[in-house]
């Protein structure tokens, strides 16, 4: 009798690692921008490479997002501009270098996700210290995440 007790619970703690792991994953809509960015001799180069809406993990998304007035400076700010307003902005440091950097734009509610077919303005913006223009890119994008 005990040894059947022991397999029962050792089914039932098997059951439930299962089931923990075998969970999806919270996705969350975002906008993921790759862009290429270079200072070369204090000229800045910037340029969208890409923008999409998709549906990342929880894990992608970006440590801090910031309100438009509470950005820090220098730096790289990366936002959408979507029907409801501007959406939170991801900072990337000033320094950050190369072909191929990638950014994701998250939404402060549910309610400022985009709708479907709605066209937004993805824009990458380097930016001194006081908040002056080193250089500017912008998309145009269609909500329909994949």
């Amino acid at each position: 009798m005990m040894r059947l007790a022991k397999t029962v619970l050792a089914l039932i703690l098997l059951a439930i690692v299962f089931c923990g792991c075998s969970q999806q994953a919270e996705k969350l809509p975002a906008i993921k921008v790759d862009f290429m960015h270079y200072n070369i001799s204090g000229t800045h180069l910037l340029k969208i490479n890409s923008a999409k809406a998709v549906y990342i993990n929880l894990s992608e998304a970006p440590e801090k997002i910031y309100e438009q007035f509470n950005v820090p400076f220098p730096g790289i700010h990366v936002f959408a501009y979507t029907s409801k307003g501007v959406t939170p902005v991801t900072w990337v440091p000033i320094n950050t270098e190369g072909d191929n950097i990638t950014a994701y734009i998250g939404f402060k509610s549910p309610e400022d996700v985009p709708k479907k077919g709605e066209v937004l303005i993805v824009v990458v913006d380097a930016v001194n210290r006081i908040g002056k223009s080193y250089a500017t890119d912008s998309t145009r994008i269609t909500w329909n995440p994949k």
